[in-house]
């Protein structure tokens, strides 16, 4: 590969490497943004090269010029943002061109790939930063495609936005769907894969309160609500899953299309006055049509930038901003350096020397900085984490780092704080993360957000804007699937799951009866006799199975009480319930309701061992179940050893307490998949099981808590 990166402080001297580099040449030149792409177009147009501007608010019949004049031309060039990165074939290409960095190698490796398709070319790529920060994303790039590491592709398995989507066209299609029908169809689709049937149902029944649906003899209908947002122009607007903003038109005084501005910029545009640049030419607005949307415009002798504005957080991948810390702290030189690059790779090494060993925090007293190079997603959840740790610090994240603020902040509450987070309790508060998704910003991520129920746009929010077992896993030095192998890994706590979905509504009508699950396909797996201490287990998928295994644990003194859940919706799959002779593995997604767990978890007479309760009252909360006589192992060990190394995690306390050791492996696995694997079903026991012994330890040495 032919690899070049460039460093020049302004966008003119990048704009005139650019014309050089491609002089005589076809080239594509890849911009960021298309604010970018409009100012770079037309700074190369006054250095005398052919420009064609390519982005999606240009209209489909420049796009079309644009390539055809390209591919007949020799002293070319395309300006795009991602619009080329994959699909148009422009013809034969002599370079690629990149402004700044992408933010991901896939893309940086797609767009090198355009060239070096002739027969005695070689695949190339230019980077012309203009700053100091997209050098080192440059050279990261670069370093991870070279030992073979790309970003995998993630399978979204509770698709939400894709979900409705589905639900309204096959209600509009073939006079309605009923419901048992549109599931068959739909839980066939990997990306509804984590979404099971109890929450699918409650999903309609919101939509069939809120009038985006109806309900008419057994079919789902398009509601009102849905009809008045998606109806018009014979339902164009449902088609597509992609958002279609309100967009102008803008065209020349003689009709010619040029393009779309958003309405949010054409508010701001005044006629005869306001000047703005599109296609990489600068116009003049003559005249707007708020009537049909029509901006009509003349080309002006200048142009100002426009402002595109409404860009979501740009995050940056942990892998990659673990390869600029790597760059940082080591003393490699790369050949493919221009010399002003040299120099500032140099420059950030000597600005960066001695701080990223140790805890990695500068700064004076009220405001410290804190170098993560944990990637945009995971700084965003430790600021919610440190937010909610540190009182009212003011805590700003971005791809590097995390920058604090706090009247008389020390590194010493810094430092303190940190450790904190790296207890395991911290991910397991359900109320703490329950706040945090109240209270994050209402970003549009979807144009069928409008009809989401609160909990899923929620959990939608939560998605994009945190990774909270991957924050957990940096915080303790471990390795996301995919990373690079020079990061080690380490196991997961129980992460805490988002406290979203609202208590079980009343039953959908068309409602499908329970199954025996050996009727089932996936009942290949059959359920494990024994657990891993030797205790019987029962797995309970059965109404009536619910009934009898609370019946036989209300007659006992002590039992245990565990819950597994998804991540981020929360909901209820497994229920593990332990008494003295046998633990029982409650299906919770199998269960038309847990009248039966309510009565048990309100008997007074019978303690419940839990470790960290606060997690379980939230999870059965939601179901509106609250747990009398709790005895909490985590307070427990708390009181007994106070603040002890290792802290007090149930794999901590159960390794110092009981020499046993727990493999938490299947913690953060898929519960709500069926069946269960085996290692799954063992996992859930001992989660169980361990609880009991647990609370007979802890009674031998302390007889006086919980009136022992």
């Amino acid at each position: 590969r032919q690899l070049l990166v460039q460093h020049r402080p302004s966008l003119d001297a990048l704009a005139a490497d650019a014309a050089a580099l491609g002089k005589g040449q076809k080239s594509l030149l890849f911009c960021q943004s298309r604010a970018t792409t409009e100012a770079v177009a037309q700074q190369l147009r006054r250095a005398g090269t052919a420009v064609f501007v390519h982005h999606s608010a240009v209209s489909k019949e420049e796009r079309a010029l644009a390539e055809e004049q390209f591919a007949r031309g020799q002293n070319a060039c395309i300006v795009c943002t991602s619009t080329l990165e994959l699909g148009i074939d422009v013809g034969d290409l002599d370079r690629v061109l990149q402004m700044d960095a992408p933010d991901t190698v896939s893309s940086f490796l797609q767009r090198m790939g355009r060239t070096g398709r002739r027969s005695g070319q070689v695949a190339n790529t230019t980077f012309l930063c203009e700053s100091s920060e997209s050098v080192l994303q440059a050279i990261a790039l670069i370093e991870l495609a070279k030992v073979g590491w790309v970003e995998s592709v993630r399978v979204e398995g509770r698709c939400w936005p894709v979900l409705v989507h589905q639900l309204l066209a096959m209600s509009l299609a073939e006079n309605g769907v009923g419901i048992e029908a549109a599931w068959t169809q739909l839980q066939k689709v990997p990306d509804f894969q984590k979404i099971h049937r109890a929450v699918f149902e409650r999903l309609v029944g919101y939509m069939l309160k809120d009038g985006s649906l109806l309900l008419s003899a057994g079919r789902l209908l398009l509601g009102p609500k849905a009809e008045l947002k998606f109806g018009r122009r014979n339902f164009m607007e449902l088609y597509a899953v992609f958002s279609s903003p309100t967009t102008y038109r803008v065209e020349t005084v003689g009709g010619q299309p040029l393009g779309t501005l958003s309405q949010d910029f054409v508010d701001r545009l005044v006629d005869s006055i306001s000047c703005f640049l599109l296609g990489g030419r600068a116009w003049v607005v003559q005249q707007i049509r708020h009537s049909d949307r029509v901006v009509r415009v003349e080309v002006a002798p200048r142009g100002v930038q426009p402002t595109w504005g409404g860009f979501l957080p740009q995050f940056l991948g942990r892998e990659l901003c673990t390869q600029i810390r790597s760059l940082l702290r080591s003393k490699d030189d790369y050949a493919w350096l221009s010399a002003e690059a040299r120099k500032v790779l140099a420059e950030k090494r000597e600005e960066f020397a001695g701080l990223l060993e140790g805890d990695s925090i500068e700064g004076e007293e009220g405001v410290l900085s804190w170098w993560t190079f944990a990637g945009g997603k995971i700084n965003s959840t430790l600021r919610y984490a440190l937010r909610a740790l540190g009182g009212d610090w003011k805590v700003v994240p971005d791809n590097w780092g995390i920058r604090i603020e706090g009247e008389h902040l020390r590194r010493a509450d810094l430092i303190e704080v940190i450790g904190r987070l790296k207890e395991p309790e911290v991910w397991e508060d359900p109320q703490l993360w329950k706040s945090v998704a109240a209270d994050l910003p209402g970003y549009r991520l979807s144009k069928f957000q409008v009809l989401l129920p609160p909990w899923v746009e929620r959990e939608l929010l939560a998605a994009f804007l945190m990774d909270i077992g991957g924050a957990y896993e940096w915080l303790v030095g471990g390795k996301r699937p995919g990373s690079p192998p020079r990061l080690e890994k380490a196991e997961d706590p129980q992460i805490a799951t988002l406290d979203l979905e609202p208590e079980l509504g009343e039953p959908v009508e068309e409602k499908v009866q329970h199954r025996e699950r050996a009727e089932r396909p996936d009942s290949r797996v059959p359920p494990i006799q024994i657990g891993p201490l030797g205790t019987p287990l029962e797995w309970v998928d059965l109404h009536v199975g619910l009934e009898r295994a609370c019946a036989a644990l209300a007659e006992e003194e002590v039992i245990a009480l565990d819950v597994e859940t998804t991540l981020y919706s929360r909901t209820l799959c497994l229920i593990q319930l332990a008494g003295r002779s046998k633990v029982y593995l409650i299906d919770a997604l199998e269960m038309p309701d847990l009248e039966p767990l309510a009565k048990l978890m309100a008997n007074s007479s019978v303690k419940k061992v839990i470790h960290n309760a606060t997690f379980e009252k939230g999870v059965l909360g939601t179901h509106q179940i609250s747990i009398e006589a709790v005895v909490d192992t985590l307070a427990w060990s708390r009181k007994l050893r106070g603040k002890i190394e290792g802290g007090h995690g149930l794999k901590a306390v159960s390794a110092r307490e009981l020499k046993i050791e727990m493999d938490k492996a299947e913690q953060t696995s898929d519960w709500s998949r069926r069946p269960l694997s085996v290692s799954q079903q063992r996992y859930a026991a001992l989660d169980a099981e361990i609880l009991l012994r647990l609370y007979d330890h802890f009674g031998r040495e302390d007889r006086g808590l919980f009136g022992g």
